[in-house]
């Protein structure tokens, strides 16, 4: 099942790269230039813009309430040995999406600990965040 959301940005490039050698060479060229243009703009966000993307990211990283309920409705009835098996399954896949959001918060929190140079813990202690498992 391929889902381009969901693909990792390596297979991504690879795929954009490899359908490049269809287009003409105009096209290339016009191509080339909003990619410079696109590199250039991101370069160029001041820190105040960087930082207000980057804790909007932190704070959309994370399993939508629908999700989160169900989540932890399905963590309790796992619990209790009352799940059945196509709750379980459906679970894992929450387990899952869950535990890729909080890897990519934590990229874009040491991100944003890296331009503040703060360390990640000072960084989360700023922000009232409390690390997973302490909670």
């Amino acid at each position: 099942m391929s889902n381009t959301s969901t693909t990792r940005p390596e297979t991504k490039r690879r795929h954009f790269a490899s359908n490049l050698s269809d287009l003409p060479l105009s096209e290339l060229e016009v191509l080339a230039q909003e990619v410079h243009a696109a590199i250039q703009q991101k370069k160029n966000l001041g820190p105040v813009q960087t930082e207000a993307r980057l804790i909007h990211q932190i704070n959309t990283t994370v399993l939508g309430a629908t999700s989160r309920a169900r989540y932890l409705e399905l963590a309790e009835k796992l619990e209790d040995d009352s799940i059945t098996e196509m709750e379980h399954r459906e679970f894992m896949q929450l387990v899952g999406k869950d535990e890729r959001l909080r890897n990519k918060r934590v990229k874009l929190l040491i991100e944003l600990a890296q331009i503040r140079h703060v360390s990640l813990a000072k960084l989360m202690e700023t922000l009232g965040l409390t690390p997973a498992g302490n909670s």
